[in-house]
């Protein structure tokens, strides 16, 4: 990995799940560092779900491996659009992450 394809920044928060006083658990979402990333794969296609049709985005990322980030996390990148984290693909030869990402539709 070369530092100088890490142009994009990313915004990183954890989940943290809060019980209420009825016993009802929320998710709570913890911001975290921002944190430099490469985008490696970027992919835009539409699905279909009970007849109507929805834009489906993914994208790959790679951060350096010293950064705490886990399946099921957020990442914003700063100025575009927010995803959450399906997989991690660790590369210790190469000192690197991959996070493999999927837009969140709020």
């Amino acid at each position: 990995m070369k530092a100088g394809r890490m142009k994009y920044r990313l915004k990183v928060e954890r989940p943290e799940i809060v019980i209420d006083e009825f016993k009802a658990e929320t998710t709570r979402w913890i911001p975290g560092k921002t944190i430099w990333a490469e985008r490696v794969r970027n992919v835009g296609r539409r699905r279909e779900e009970a007849g109507e049709l929805f834009p489906d985005h993914s994208v790959e990322y790679n951060v350096r491996i010293q950064h705490d980030v886990q399946e099921n996390w957020r990442v914003e990148e700063i100025g575009g659009h927010r995803y959450v984290v399906v997989a991690t693909v660790p590369n210790a030869d190469r000192g690197m992450l991959t996070l493999v990402c999927e837009r969140l539709n709020e």
